[in-house]
């Protein structure tokens, strides 16, 4: 069975270029998109990465970095994930699974509104976040790895977060694949669609331009990781869609056109 894929643009700002591109643009600003992505199959509903309703607390982090100019803001009047979901008639509690990329507060803030869903993350990653977490937490602090989303998974007997190797997701046509790189926590998603492949790559490539230069975002933890996410990447035949680049959703319109 395969799955259909829609991109969901929940907020849109401005981001110094050298944050965009490693070492270099600094002087140029680019737009930045900022997604989720709904994925169904005809029996599962699932949510990739849950995006962050509540701009305030990544917004009171930038501003004393980026300025006014650097502030999300909504990518239209009213829009939230939780407005974009309703659009196509469903509810937080309508979604059976989330797929997180990683744990970053723009992909994760709103883990906690999907009540009734399960988690799926890369083992690897959240092990090797964790382990971050115990050794160097200036590295992972919150709110930019959001402390309450990650209480919320890891809330004792509840279950809710499923750690996976490489692989099968227990979804049929569902894959994930652990790169590292940007964050140590950072997967992969591969969904099969009748328009072949569709790739995830979380913020391995935040756009386009990452992807086409192999050049890797400003923002890492592991450089030699964000090479190999590409080589991997290039290995691959279907749709990459980078979750910052903006108008996103003309690309996956232009895949399945073709």
């Amino acid at each position: 069975m395969s799955w259909t894929v829609e991109v969901l643009h929940y907020a849109t700002g401005q981001v110094p270029g050298a944050q965009v591109t490693f070492l270099d643009g600094y002087e140029a600003w680019q737009e930045f998109h900022f997604h989720v992505f709904l994925l169904r199959d005809g029996d599962h509903v699932v949510l990739l990465d849950t995006g962050i309703d509540d701009l305030t607390p990544f917004n009171r982090m930038l501003e004393p970095v980026l300025g006014e100019r650097g502030l999300l803001r909504p990518a239209g009047e009213g829009v939230t994930v939780r407005s974009l979901l309703a659009e196509r008639d469903l509810a937080p509690e309508d979604v059976d699974f989330v797929a997180l990329s990683h744990l970053h507060i723009d992909h994760a803030a709103n883990v906690p509104m999907f009540t009734d869903a399960k988690f799926l993350m890369s083992r690897e990653g959240y092990e090797r976040h964790k382990d971050l977490e115990r050794r160097v937490p200036e590295m992972v602090p919150d709110p930019v790895f959001p402390a309450a989303a990650i209480e919320f998974l890891e809330q004792p007997g509840r279950d809710r977060l499923q750690l996976l190797p490489d692989g099968e997701t227990g979804l049929p046509g569902l894959t994930i694949k652990y790169l590292g790189g940007h964050t140590a926590d950072c997967a992969a998603y591969v969904a099969e669609t009748e328009n072949g492949d569709v790739i995830f790559p979380s913020d391995t490539a935040w756009t386009l331009r990452n992807l086409r230069d192999h050049h890797p975002p400003g923002s890492v933890v592991d450089i030699a990781q964000s090479y190999e996410a590409f080589t991997w990447l290039d290995g691959l035949e279907g749709t990459v869609l980078p979750p910052h680049e903006a108008g996103l959703a003309d690309v996956l319109a232009g895949n399945a056109a073709g």
